[in-house]
């Protein structure tokens, strides 16, 4: 019975080499942003910081005010061309949206759900210089 169970045994295999987990995502993304605030970041945290220190006049040097920017504020040119800024903004957005809606829906109905022939101003040139 020993012959037949030592038979019965499984044979010896190799111990598969051990594999080291792959560095996760954040690995990958870290020193990029870890760049990126170095480069962008300080700068940005020092001007705002530089924006609100007094330096001169008869507060002391270094305090922290928002006097520069009330003083801008109440200023009639800046809002009225902040407000022609946002003016500007917002149309263009709207003229974007508007524009990009009536191609997508022209390259949709002339690509995906062809325009009955009929109606061939619905579609776009291009569609209608294609060969049927």
């Amino acid at each position: 019975m020993t012959a037949v169970a030592t038979s019965m045994a499984r044979p010896a295999t190799r111990p598969s080499p051990r594999r080291t987990a792959a560095p996760g995502p954040l690995l990958w993304v870290l020193p990029p942003l870890l760049i990126l605030l170095g480069v962008v970041g300080y700068p940005l945290v020092m001007v705002v910081r530089e924006s609100f220190l007094h330096r001169d006049g008869p507060l002391a040097a270094g305090t922290v005010t928002a006097a520069g920017y009330t003083g801008l504020l109440s200023s009639s040119t800046f809002v009225d061309a902040l407000f022609t800024t946002v003016k500007v903004a917002v149309t263009a957005t709207i003229g974007c949206l508007v524009l990009g809606a009536a191609i997508a829906r022209s390259w949709c109905r002339s690509y995906l759900f062809p325009a009955p022939a009929r109606w061939p101003g619905l579609s776009t040139p291009w569609s209608l210089s294609r060969p049927s």
